[in-house]
């Protein structure tokens, strides 16, 4: 431990045993100084840079992990319109961009500390919308500005995020609920102590009831609008016994004050309004701050592309091509309709389909929709479409974010039902006995007693607060609820279904092990320069995954990159001293009489004059977790499948190395077809491309990692920052602790409503009594709330503790604290 600490940068601190020294997230090895090499090369160059006060800024003990995703795959033509309307200004300018990522001050200062090394203007970042608006002179790079703020992990987009009205309307009722419930508690308390003398006691009586009145009207629409909505879909949730017992507890309330002139219980129910209007804004808050955390997709509205008009280039809305226009799409950037390819190009459909390999396009063969160009330069090809024909546009169609005004859960929606008709029987049953034995006025204070004991002011308040906290939890370990649902969803789960593509692998390639024991021990000087030369030149995967065995273990140095020529659908060529050297297909790249002496597996032959020198095998990249995870996962009896659209074989490939059933397999699927499996079925779905978008919409519960570009994330319940899959159990995790704290506060609100009402129906709750037992129950509930996830939050780290150790998963311990549903 002492050689790790030795090897932590200066200003940057680790938090606990076995921890990353950037984010501070758990690591598999305690020797391990970052979880992930995003986190190392950020805190690399904050160090380089002199930027470690963002470690001192850093609100919390955690960050987030960092993902800087695939550099050959950002897409800057949003930027394009920025930068001509900057070099065009005269003037200062404001420039708007979202920004992905903010998530403490750190943050705010290390982008704002970026931009004023570069210029002069002014920026003022926005952490709560994820904005930053800058005012600068058109000498200001605003690329290289782009470029240097995602080189820490951030993401920049145009400005497509908005103020949630909502949100700010609850904030706005919630302080107006709890100062006219502070104003009412101030005129009942000169009451309680014995105020009587006239017209002193009406005056205070007449203001404790118009303030509650008044919180009525503030605060009541809220849950009343919710109420009635869920009548109308058939579903009973919270809003309804809030509204309820808001109604005939203040009815009971007003009949009194209007017949004797007594306020009584009005402040209680004041108090009461003011709880649940704070908790409704809570829940909501929670939910807008996470979708905030991301980039923000219009689909096909917010698409652009290069079209060429009368031989000039033009930066359109993707809604403006017309069939035959001649598009051109430049390196990482998406063609947003199909066409005929005007020239080779070099694409990659794994944004579209789940292909996980390039594919070299040659003159006149047909793009499809969505292919990004991962090529070295751009490529232009006639459109065969509209973008309203495109395949994109009905794969970006945007679904609705879905309600997020009110819980969802189901032990509340069964709870409500039951106390709806529980406590209106009660109600109407002490009603006629207290009338019978005491009289009329008897009858109606002891059941507004009841009515006002009965209000579900502990759940009101628990139910968000624990939602909250359980959000704050996951967003400790980089994973962000966008959906209110998926807290209750993800308790009747039976399947997890996994994308291949992105999501199981990183996207990129490497070389098998016997590959990599070529490239370290069988090559020879010469040969090792001839194919570092050749890789060198290429930003093809398969070279990249060459070139990167080559710098991690042999010090070379490689000749001129200009004498490589490369040829699209074959390989690289090179005539080094006199030779000619070959990387690429078998077929081109060596003579036919060495074609027998190649493995099966290889897909990358290197040759020279001919001859066969070496064959390298390519295999896709898995993320860190994924084996230890998909055990973990069917450990807890849930059954993993594989939806992908890549190549059989391939799937097959990579099911083999993870233990897969056959039966749990499936390849070469269509967008449809993913959507199809799912439909009907209680899966978790995680995917990261566009065609996991229709999958995502038919999903029981979805999630997607924050990726370059956000279409998909922008429509799932969750997601994550993670170079993993561990978000998985994460979440699944936390969702059914929450199921099993929100019964057991049901349970005690419940036992002290019973005794409350007991006490009511024998004249033993005074309005004092009500005013002192109502805030006093919440107290007590939102203590054990927080308690149970202190709790709960430290047992998670000590079972990922012992995980992460290498020791196997303590099975009996972990059903102990995580019992499914």
């Amino acid at each position: 431990m002492k050689e790790r600490e030795s090897k932590v940068p200066k200003g940057i601190q680790t938090h606990e045993k076995a921890s990353c020294a950037h984010c501070g997230s758990p690591i598999d090895d305690p020797q391990k100084i970052y979880c992930c090499s995003g986190c190392e090369i950020v805190a690399t160059r904050l160090r380089e840079f002199s930027l470690e006060r963002y470690y001192e800024l850093r609100n919390s003990k955690r960050g987030l992990p960092v993902s800087l995703g695939n550099e050959t795959q950002k897409d800057r033509l949003w930027l394009v319109p920025i930068v001509e309307r900057l070099k065009n200004s005269s003037s200062p300018t404001l420039i708007e961009m979202d920004v992905q990522g903010i998530h403490c001050a750190g943050c705010v200062w290390l982008i704002g500390e970026v931009f004023r090394r570069m210029h002069r203007g002014r920026i003022v970042i926005n952490p709560v919308l994820g904005r930053c608006e800058i005012t600068a002179s058109r000498d200001f790079d605003v690329e290289k500005f782009v470029d240097e703020v995602e080189r820490f992990g951030y993401r920049l987009g145009p400005p497509e995020k908005q103020l949630d009205s909502k949100r700010d309307s609850l904030i706005l009722r919630a302080g107006i609920a709890v100062a006219l419930a502070m104003n009412s508690m101030l005129f009942a308390v000169p009451q309680y102590f014995g105020l009587t003398e006239e017209p002193l006691r009406s005056i205070a009586s007449s203001l404790e009831m118009g303030m509650a009145l008044g919180a009525a009207l503030v605060g009541g629409p809220v849950f009343f609008r919710g109420a009635i909505e869920g009548l109308r879909r058939g579903i009973l949730h919270l809003d309804l016994p809030i509204a309820l017992g808001l109604t005939l507890g203040l009815s009971g309330t007003l009949i009194g004050y209007l017949k004797h002139q007594e306020a009584h219980y009005a402040d209680s129910l004041a108090a009461f309004i003011a709880l649940m209007v704070v908790g409704r804004a809570l829940e909501r808050g929670m939910l807008v701050r996470n979708r905030n955390r991301i980039l923000r997709s219009k689909g096909t509205e917010g698409l652009y592309a290069r079209i060429r008009r009368d031989g000039v280039n033009q930066i359109l809305k993707a809604s403006e091509i017309c069939k035959h226009d001649c598009l051109v799409v430049a390196p990482g950037e998406a063609a947003p309709v199909s066409g005929i390819a005007q020239m080779d190009a070099l694409v990659s459909y794994d944004w579209i389909h789940g292909e996980s390999r390039p594919v070299e396009i040659k003159k006149g063969e047909l793009i499809q929709a969505g292919a990004i160009n991962v090529g070295r330069k751009a490529f232009e090809y006639e459109a065969l479409q509209t973008i309203e024909e495109s395949r994109l546009s009905e794969l970006l169609r945007q679904s609705s974010e879905g309600d997020i005004q009110s819980s969802q859960i189901t032990s509340i929606r069964d709870f409500s039902a039951f106390w709806v008709i529980g406590i209106l029987t009660i109600a109407s049953i002490a009603f006629f006995w207290i009338f019978q034995n005491h009289g009329l006025e008897v009858a109606l204070l002891r059941t507004t007693a009841i009515l006002v004991v009965a209000c579900p002011c502990a759940i009101g308040i628990a139910v968000p607060l624990s939602r909250e906290l359980a959000a704050v939890e996951l967003e400790r370990r980089g994973v962000f609820i966008r959906r209110n649902r998926a807290f209750d969803r993800l308790n009747q789960i039976d399947t997890i279904a996994l994308d291949k593509t992105g999501t199981l692998t990183t996207g990129k390639l490497k070389l098998s092990k016997k590959s990599e024991e070529l490239i370290h021990r069988k090559l020879s000087r010469d040969e090792l320069k001839a194919l570092y030369t050749l890789v060198l030149a290429s930003e093809h995967p398969k070279s990249a995954a060459i070139r990167k065995v080559i710098e991690s273990s042999h010090s070379i140095s490689a000749v001129d990159s200009t004498c490589v020529e490369e040829i699209v659908g074959d390989g690289l060529m090179a005539l080094i001293d006199g030779k000619e050297w070959r990387l690429g297909r078998a077929k081109w790249a060596v003579l036919s009489e060495y074609w027998s002496d190649i493995p099966e597996e290889a897909d990358v032959i290197f040759g020279c004059d001919g001859k066969l020198i070496a064959a390298f095998s390519t295999e896709e990249e898995l993320r860190q977790d994924v084996q230890r995870e998909i055990t973990e996962l069917r450990q807890r009896g849930y059954r993993v499948v594989v939806l992908s659209g890549d190549r059989r074989h391939r799937v097959q490939d990579l099911g083999m190395r993870l233990g897969f059933d056959s039966s749990d397999l499936y390849a070469e699927l269509s967008p449809n077809q993913k959507a199809d499996w799912l439909n009907g079925k209680r899966a978790f779905f995680v995917g990261d491309g566009v065609n996991d978008s229709l999958a995502a919409d038919a999903a029981f519960v979805s999630a997607s990692p924050a990726i370059e570009r956000p279409f998909l994330p922008s429509k799932t319940d969750f997601v994550f920052w993670w170079d993993g899959i561990a978000p998985i159990r994460w979440t699944i995790d936390i969702s059914h602790f929450l199921n099993r704290l929100t019964l057991s506060n049901i349970f005690y609100a419940v036992a002290y409503n019973a005794f409350g009402i007991l006490a009511a129906a024998y004249g033993m709750f005074p309005p004092w009594l009500a005013a002192i037992a109502m805030p006093l129950s919440s107290i007590l509930i939102v203590t054990r709330t927080f308690y149970r996830f202190r709790r709960h939050s430290e047992s998670m780290n000590r079972v990922e503790s012992r995980s992460r150790k290498g020791y196997a998963y303590a099975a009996e311990n972990v059903r102990h604290s995580f019992v499914r549903g």
